[in-house]
């Protein structure tokens, strides 16, 4: 979803079905939270026994982060508690974040409040947790969510917050994209500033400089090639004022393909080769073969001796010919994967299944088949006494409890977890069982709230 073509109102909607499909906080059947809150109490119990008994102290955060957003579908009160006692200010911060965006239909100025108390601990972090510098970037997904008052106070918030925070410029990167987003989604106006004032000003900041570049672009293109051909010209901010203007002309490419390969054409050097093969690989992506083909022969005419230019053509030169750019392979199963696992089930390929990022199911049926026909594999697979790489057996089972959540085999589900050895990894599927039938919003869903490898389990 590109949230910058959404307005708020549409984008509050959107959000409040989730919640209201999900039957979170807006009256859902009581029924529906007492049949699954087996897989709550159990997690909550594994997870105060954590430091008796977790192998890996490292993750307790994680899972105490995403059960305080889970808990505070029932228990607000409880959920706060828990989510303030938490250690580390990175997860301390996800999950205030994480109880928040469930209040936004019902009360968005108690949520705004909690919000803001998410975006205080965060500014409390000193040190990286795993690969993450910051929560910030996760945090600034909310403030679009908000009805417009609360969502540009929230989006001032957020900027001081980005502004304050002491981090350096390759830390606070993906913060800043983030930031940029909720931008263009609350205060279109603010874009232009926002790129000139920020991210313009450090090359670590690019990502960001290419999306504000291609979203002003998108509203008005006269003035950003005026733009940012003047800011190139004048060499204002090198290298990042090249990033601008390639930005520019690779989204005229989409209407006017000439204009924006002879405005590359103009660039200087190293900028001109780079510039041609991003335009390259964006064309052999859309499959405009014939297009990408004049820039790849305009770049090889380019003799360049710059390594990546050479490496790079010699890439566009083999996707041509493969008749498009390669694709990484997909993580994701779907309905007719499951078929042809079914035909020949084994504990390799249930493995395999239980490292998925996503697996969409048919219906009901085949749920049920996928279930029956890996039960018998589980004794092949063994743990090794230590969560995630070393935890085939446990994973395969959390698939299991998973999937039988889905169906609403809670039983089925609960006995199953307790075959799961290692205790964070049977933690961590009774939560993910429990998002299951009673799901938190998308946006923090996809946080890194779940003590390793998520697997989004559907049907079709």
């Amino acid at each position: 979803m590109e949230i910058n073509k959404i307005k708020i109102p549409a984008l509050l909607i959107l959000f409040c079905l989730k919640v209201l499909e999900s039957g979170v906080a807006l009256g859902a059947e009581e029924k529906a939270i007492a049949d699954t809150s087996a897989f709550l109490r159990e997690a909550t119990a594994i997870i105060a026994e954590g430091d008796k008994k977790f192998i890996s102290k490292q993750g307790t955060d994680a899972l105490i982060a995403k059960l305080s957003i889970l808990e505070s579908q029932s228990d607000l009160e409880a959920a706060l508690k828990r989510a303030r006692a938490i250690k580390n200010p990175f997860y301390r911060s996800l999950a205030l974040g994480g109880i928040a965006s469930g209040e936004i239909p019902v009360d968005p100025q108690t949520s705004a409040k909690h919000f803001r108390e998410a975006l205080a601990q965060a500014k409390e972090i000193k040190e990286y947790t795993g690969t993450h510098a910051t929560s910030l970037r996760y945090l600034f997904e909310l403030p679009p969510f908000y009805p417009q008052k609360e969502a540009h106070a929230l989006l001032n918030d957020a900027m001081n917050a980005f502004a304050t925070w002491d981090g350096s410029d390759v830390q606070k990167n993906k913060s800043l994209l983030s930031l940029a987003q909720a931008t263009t989604a609350i205060s279109p106006k603010d874009a232009k500033a926002l790129l000139y004032d920020v991210a313009l000003k450090s090359n670590h900041y690019w990502a960001s400089n290419e999306y504000l570049a291609t979203y002003m672009a998108q509203q008005d293109m006269e003035k950003a090639l005026k733009l940012s051909n003047t800011h190139y010209t004048e060499h204002k901010d090198w290298p990042n004022d090249g990033y601008f203007r390639r930005a520019v002309l690779i989204e005229l490419s989409k209407t006017d393909f000439p204009r924006a390969f002879e405005g590359i054409k103009k660039m200087q050097n190293l900028d001109q080769e780079i510039a041609a093969i991003k335009l390259a690989e964006f064309l052999l992506g859309e499959s405009r073969k014939k297009e990408a083909e004049q820039v790849i022969h305009h770049i090889d005419s380019l003799k360049s001796d710059f390594n990546f230019t050479q490496s790079s053509l010699k890439k566009l030169y083999q996707s041509l010919e493969q008749g498009g750019l390669d694709t990484p392979d997909s993580n994701e199963f779907k309905p007719k994967d499951i078929d042809v696992f079914l035909k020949n089930p084994s504990a390799q390929n249930l493995q395999f299944f239980s490292l998925a990022e996503k697996i969409q199911f048919r219906d009901e049926v085949q749920i049920r088949a996928f279930i029956s026909s890996s039960l018998p594999h589980l004794d092949e697979l063994h743990d090794q006494g230590y969560p995630h790489h070393g935890s085939p057996s446990s994973m395969a089972l959390g698939l299991l409890v998973v999937s039988s959540a889905l169906i609403q085999d809670i039983p089925g589900a609960i006995e199953l977890s307790k075959r799961i050895k290692i205790p964070e990894l049977r933690a961590k599927f009774l939560l993910d069982a429990y998002e299951v039938a009673n799901p938190m919003t998308e946006v923090v869903s996809n946080w890194p709230i779940h003590f390793w490898l998520h697997t989004h389990v559907q049907i079709r």
